[in-house]
């Protein structure tokens, strides 16, 4: 609003509320503009209304963003509105196998991605920008677009306005054993009659997900329209001594591990990926109830390639050392699972006891076994220990183990 001589060239610009999106701008009931900014020239008095649709809103941060909607945003129509949306804002919007490069002195849109879907995640990359993207429209009904999940990984959406833990959001869902469920910064496992441990435990509207399916084939299922947890917390983000720019890269890779520092398990701590000088990923173990044991969820980000080293924060003492670990970054990599986890240490005995056994050559017979486990091996053996598909380790009855020439009775575990 404002006073304008005659012939006056005016700019007129409106930025929505977050949960809403822009429509147009109208002027006794016609419209004049559907862009956010325009030029007039005055030559009469003259008003005009911005109009506004409820919309799903999302903050994109500088850097890369795996976004999904809840708002219909299907076919050709869809990837239009989004490319319209983000032109010149962001430079990358990536689906899993196609996608398109903004070129700004054009402005135009260049790649093979043709259509969006609802029920896939996309990556954005913004440059040099923070922004609320908005799509109109009102919540989808879930159960109306199922989700197909592919065997091994899947760029996953979560078409649902409101917050659900992972066990509920995937009620409808029967995972494989070993499944991996994974955001840009956090990762689970599910693991059967137990269900999903990690540091993903909330799904939220706005996040994209990458699923890795161990079945055999492809299954179709669809998130539940209403759950108890509807509303549930955020994710919760624990304090971490380290920084990690999330943003920087569009990929990461996962580990599952304990961490042993001289031959004991701690948990009062926190190990750090390292790339040169650059964190590319921290974690601090956590508690599973179901094993009775603190493991650790470490995502670590990057392109591919890389030779990683770790550290490691005692939380009691302040004090930061090396560990002995290292490894070469992968795409989607995932070392070590809740059996079996990986084993950050700075006593080189703890990290390769296991490595060095196995080096040597040691065959374990019949598989399954009912009553006794032969092992064949050219190195001496000084004791064996038995856990079960969580982790937890067995016992063995004093006749069982007293023998370890080449047998060892285990007829006295429980299936």
């Amino acid at each position: 609003a404002g006073y304008y001589n005659h012939n006056d060239v005016v700019t007129i610009s409106v930025e929505p509320n977050f949960g809403y999106a822009f429509v147009n701008w109208t002027s006794e009931g016609e419209v004049v503009s559907t862009d956010k900014s325009f030029t007039v020239t005055v030559t009469d008095d003259i008003s005009f209304t911005a109009n506004f649709v409820e919309a799903h809103s999302t903050i994109l941060k500088n850097g890369w963003n795996w976004y999904s909607s809840y708002v219909d945003i299907n076919g050709a129509d869809g990837l239009n509105f989004m490319k319209k949306e983000l032109s010149g804002v962001a430079n990358i919007l990536k689906g899993k196998s196609e996608f398109s490069n903004y070129m700004s002195d054009y402005n135009l849109w260049l790649g093979d991605l043709k259509t969006t879907s609802t029920e896939e995640m996309y990556m954005i990359h913004l440059e040099d920008y923070e922004y609320t993207f908005s799509v109109a429209g009102l919540p989808v009904n879930p159960e109306e677009y199922p989700i197909e999940l592919n065997p091994n990984w899947n760029w996953m959406a979560y078409p649902v306005s409101f917050n659900m833990s992972v066990n509920e959001a995937f009620v409808n869902h029967k995972p494989s054993h070993g499944d991996i469920l994974k955001s840009q910064t956090k990762v689970c496992q599910y693991y059967e009659g137990v269900g999903w441990m990690g540091e993903l435990e909330i799904m939220e509207p706005g996040k994209g997900y990458m699923y890795q399916s161990n079945a055999q084939e492809s299954i179709t299922f669809p998130y539940p329209n209403m759950g108890s947890t509807r509303g549930a917390r955020n994710e919760r983000n624990a304090e971490k001594y380290w920084d990690v720019d999330e943003t920087k890269y569009s990929t990461n890779m996962n580990v599952i591990a304990i961490v042993m520092q001289d031959g004991k398990e701690v948990s009062d701590c926190e190990v750090a990926a390292f790339y040169e000088d650059e964190c590319r990923g921290s974690a601090r173990p956590m508690y599973i109830e179901q094993l009775d044991r603190y493991l650790t969820f470490l995502t670590i980000h990057g392109e591919g390639g890389e030779t990683l080293k770790f550290k490691y924060y005692d939380i009691h003492t302040g004090e930061v050392s090396d560990l002995l670990n290292e490894m070469t970054y992968e795409v989607d990599g995932i070392n070590g699972e809740v059996a079996n986890p990986y084993i950050f240490g700075n006593n080189i005995s703890d990290i390769n006891a296991i490595g060095e056994v196995l080096s040597n050559g040691v065959d374990f017979y019949p598989n399954p076994v009912n009553d006794k486990l032969y092992i064949e091996t050219e190195v001496e053996i000084e004791e064996v220990s038995i856990f079960d598909i969580y982790g937890r380790i067995q016992n063995l009855s004093n006749s069982a183990t007293q023998q370890l020439n080449n047998s060892i009775d285990v007829s006295g575990l429980t299936s």
